[in-house]
């Protein structure tokens, strides 16, 4: 009986293995990602204006992009084209885009530009919720915007959108957290949420950039049987106990 109780214990108390998704971004300027061997989308080659059921060769599909020609608000290298929700996109009323990916992916990024509050990224993990950041936390974190903040301004053209940050960003799982939906939304009409060079791998790779936040998501699936199977011994353990007499 005391060996039963002493495992129960052990398996009960035993920290769970935390998965969490950090959030990073990197260096002024950089419109791209910084993992080596990760797929990257643009979209150059769509048509202007709503696009949907967009293909990602290989990695998956966007629902709905509005395609907006490089300006002042985005278009890594200034070139090409740009997705965006909100403002822009407003004639269509879309103010979500869902990238649902082939195969799960530990790590997503992209060219953020003209980032604000508004600007909003749902991860999930199947059909469950892993997290929803809002991405002041980044815009927070890179300082209000004045001319000695090299993240302020269009990189492209420095004279272009000053009051607004442009970073890449980086969302990394850990502990075998795996993203296989990413919802990209704007609040509102009012303004827009641009992003540009989409990049994702399959692998757990190691954090790069300047973290912001780490969240901790839904326990894993594994870890969740883990705690059950150990319950289960310890029950076995005890109907198989001798009677004490």
């Amino acid at each position: 009986m005391r060996r039963a109780l002493t495992l129960g214990i052990l398996l009960l108390s035993a920290p769970a293995c935390l998965a969490n998704i950090i959030v990073s971004y990197g260096a002024a300027g950089a419109q791209t990602t910084t993992v080596s061997g990760a797929s990257t989308y643009n979209f150059d080659s769509l048509t202007a204006g709503l696009n949907t059921n967009v293909v990602w060769s290989g990695v998956g599909t966007f629902d709905s992009v509005w395609a907006q020609a490089a300006d002042q608000f985005g278009g890594a290298g200034g070139t090409g084209k740009y997705a965006v929700t909100g403002s822009e996109a407003s004639s269509a009323n879309l103010l979500s885009t869902t990238l649902t990916l082939s195969t799960p992916q530990a790590y997503i990024g992209f060219w953020l530009s003209a980032a604000d509050a508004q600007n909003n990224l749902s991860l999930y993990q199947g059909t469950t919720l892993l997290a929803t950041v809002n991405l002041s936390v980044v815009v927070n974190a890179l300082g209000t915007c004045s001319t000695s903040n090299h993240y302020c301004g269009n990189p492209n053209n420095t004279t272009q959108d000053t009051g607004e940050p442009f970073v890449y960003v980086n969302f990394f799982g850990t502990s075998g957290t795996t993203i296989t939906k990413a919802v990209f939304t704007n609040a509102n009409n009012s303004t827009g949420f641009e992003f540009d060079n989409v990049s994702v791998d399959p692998t757990q790779v190691a954090v790069t950039g300047t973290v912001v936040s780490s969240i901790i998501v839904t326990p894993e699936p594994a870890n969740l049987a883990l705690a059950a199977s150990g319950l289960g011994l310890l029950a076995l353990l005890l109907r198989r106990r001798r009677p004490i007499i």
